[in-house]
């Protein structure tokens, strides 16, 4: 898949009246998002990357290796994303929506798996199956007492037919993502670059990651709104910095991220911008499926212009610094 990108820069003074003006260019209220985004590494030996890139380059003059296969050898950063929005600042969520909390309530984390379907993922689907969540004994069932084979004190009630449905927790989902160097810019007047995003069905994933061969290095919070135009995901947010899980430690021990299940890890109002000027990131992007299609590509990059010259003078849309998007790996090679 490719990613087309333009963004821009707001002040926090111009954050609600841009939230309105594109709230009312998209026809729709704006969505809360507040995701988690932890960074991982690759674990691999700087000195066999670094043999792997002369080989190729060898190749390469030999006349035996394209030269668009010549920087094979990159390592780049990975990223795991969470939809934690349901999970962090309820009482910060209630206040935006008028919705008054009494003390000590909170927004229930759970939902109602129904036996007669309803949507669900993939692991609550599975926790049902297992556990036999949702259970229907018809009324002309056997008693215990007319049947002793079953009485084991399970303390089922055959009087009528009931339906049982128990609630299981909701959990973040999770998805694996991978973004690529953008393009040489001039190209196009847009930002684009090759994406990969991988849905994390169940388990920890932060042992998957680090199964893969990747090593936790960061972690911080996008806060912010999502908004649909067409085909274009209009972001307005900023990250937040999280503070290291132990302080006195971290020059001794690598960083390790926060408890997945322990959200809020401090409260969002808690947390600092990473840019000192509080100011947020306005994101329009189209993803093609296909980036080959010349005709699919044309017309995002068409639907992108055409939104930028729309809220011209509102905000100023450019492609982004490819420097500043580079998710390449540093590489310090021995001498």
């Amino acid at each position: 898949m490719h990613e087309l990108l333009l963004f821009a820069q707001a002040h926090p003074s111009q954050h609600a009246q841009l939230l309105q003006i594109l709230s009312g260019i998209a026809s729709m209220a704006p969505q809360p998002l507040i995701e988690r985004h932890l960074i991982f590494k690759p674990n691999r030996d700087p000195a066999s990357v670094q043999q792997q890139q002369q080989q190729q380059q060898q190749q390469q003059q030999s006349g035996k290796l394209g030269g668009g296969q010549a920087k094979g050898g990159d390592l780049f950063y990975v990223r795991i994303v969470g939809d934690v929005t349901e999970f962090v600042g309820e009482e910060e969520e209630a206040a935006r929506n008028g919705i008054e909390l009494r003390d000590g309530e909170k927004r229930d984390p759970e939902r109602k798996v129904e036996a007669d379907g309803g949507e669900t993922v993939m692991e609550d689907i599975l926790d049902v199956k297992e556990s036999e969540k949702t259970s229907t004994i018809p009324a002309d069932a056997p008693t215990l007492d007319s049947n002793p084979q079953v009485a084991n004190g399970n303390g089922i009630n055959p009087s009528s037919t009931t339906t049982t449905t128990e609630t299981v927790p909701k959990k973040p989902r999770w998805s694996l993502e991978f973004r690529d160097l953008p393009e040489v810019p001039g190209r196009r007047p847009v930002t684009s670059r090759f994406m990969s995003s991988i849905t994390i069905l169940e388990g920890d994933p932060v042992k998957f990651v680090e199964g893969l061969g990747y090593t936790f290095i960061s972690e911080y919070i996008l806060n912010g709104h999502r908004l649909i135009h067409g085909n274009i995901i209009l972001y307005l947010h900023r990250p937040l910095l999280l503070p290291p899980v132990s302080p006195s430690s971290q020059l001794k021990a690598p960083p390790t991220p926060h408890p997945l299940n322990d959200i809020p890890a401090p409260p969002i109002s808690a947390l600092q911008p990473l840019d000192p000027s509080g100011s947020y990131i306005l994101q329009a992007s189209i993803v093609v499926q296909d980036g080959a299609k010349i005709e699919a590509m044309t017309l995002a990059i068409n639907e992108l212009t055409s939104f930028k010259e729309m809220i011209k003078g509102v905000v100023d849309l450019e492609p982004g610094d490819r420097l500043g998007l580079d998710t390449r790996v540093k590489i310090d090679y021995p001498r």
